[in-house]
């Protein structure tokens, strides 16, 4: 992981999360669209690859985590912003509640290409490798989220 200072603050509009505004960062998880396989007697929609893992470069290995994310106070002032050379990095929320998401295109961190993005309660996101995100930030109260990242092997 590597962190960057952010210069000056401005101004960012929030848009709401959808697979198309999000697609040079990652991937979105729903549950949206056709299920592609229903099992134990019709009382589970599965919907698979909704996202591409990806954590083999540098000898990364998965890593599943459940974080814990305080609200965020409005407005959000980021000081610091990383990415995650390794591999992927996937938020997926445990409970209800908005949450907000920034993102910069992997790369050479890129301040004015930082963009804001509303995820709804049913959505999460998976990062690409390299794609620079400040954090996890909740616009309602404490909220829980799976984490997938990839960490280097231990030897």
């Amino acid at each position: 992981m590597s962190d960057s200072p952010l210069p000056q603050p401005r101004r960012l509009r929030v848009q709401a999360l959808t697979r198309e505004r999000f697609s040079r960062f990652g991937d979105v998880l729903d549950a949206s669209g056709v299920c592609d396989h229903v099992s134990n007697g019709g009382a589970v929609e599965v919907f698979r690859n909704r996202a591409g893992l990806d954590f083999e470069t540098q000898g990364g290995r998965a890593s599943l985590s459940v974080v814990r994310s305080a609200p965020s106070r409005l407005p959000l002032l980021i000081k610091i912003i990383e990415n995650h050379p390794l591999g992927s990095q996937a938020f997926a929320p445990l409970g209800g509640g908005e949450w907000l998401v920034l993102a910069a295109p992997a790369g050479r961190l890129d301040p004015s290409a930082i963009e804001a993005f509303r995820v709804a309660p049913n959505q999460g996101v998976n990062y690409r490798r390299g794609v620079w995100p400040p954090s996890v930030d909740c616009a309602e109260p404490s909220q829980r989220f799976r984490h997938h990242r990839a960490r280097r092997r231990r030897r």
